[in-house]
């Protein structure tokens, strides 16, 4: 097998990475065949493995990188928008690099079945929980409007409704919290498990 040839083989396993983790990816493997030299080839071959192989490695050390990153940047406390961007990254990333890694087939399938009934268990307790917040602002702002109308009659009804109503739209703004921490926890879960699996797997083969 020549470089150019292993190259093309790499690309395929690859391919489905961020455009820029890619495109950095098959510009460190062309420069690592370049600097060995067409006399090297094989030895250079050799000791990254398969394509299939170096791209498993390869997806192992990008997702350590793009975790570390992460924590770096929540650190230093960066915008918002670029924390979205870089988490849904590193999930993908998680999730090629489980598929990369050299399980067997039984294993992988039994692994994926767990990991997406958690995955789902998670969605739908983390939908009901923004389900309620937005039913807890609702029945917040009708009882705000109610004990406003009520004002007129009696003090302490107008005192006793207003207050529900305020009670009732901070619960909701609590759980709509603790929704969007829930979402990043199971995600943080998620690239966790695939890192101890993805380790695993690489020491067995």
């Amino acid at each position: 097998m020549t470089s150019g040839e292993y190259l093309k083989q790499l690309e395929k396993y690859l391919r489905k990475l961020p455009q820029s983790d890619y495109e950095d990816a098959m510009e460190y493997f062309t420069e690592y065949f370049a600097d060995a030299g067409p006399e090297n080839e094989q030895a250079v071959i050799k000791e990254l493995g398969t394509p299939k192989q170096a791209a498993a490695e390869l997806m192992r050390n990008l997702l350590d990188k793009k975790v570390d990153e992460r924590e770096a940047m929540e650190k230093e406390e960066k915008q918002k928008e670029k924390k979205k961007t870089t988490g849904a990254n590193v999930v993908w990333i998680a999730i090629l690099a489980l598929f990369a890694a050299p399980i067997g087939a039984p294993i992988l399938i039994s692994i994926l079945i767990v990991l997406l009934c958690a995955a789902l268990c998670a969605a739908l307790l983390d939908m009901s929980v923004f389900l309620i917040a937005v039913v807890g602002v609702a029945a917040g702002i009708k009882m705000l409007l109610r004990g406003i109308l009520a004002v007129s009659v009696s003090f302490g009804g107008f005192c006793f409704i207003t207050g529900m109503g305020v009670f009732m739209l901070g619960i909701s703004i609590l759980c709509a919290v603790f929704g969007v921490y829930f979402a990043k926890w199971m995600g943080r879960l998620f690239v966790w498990c695939t890192r101890k699996v993805t380790k695993k797997g690489g020491s067995r083969s």
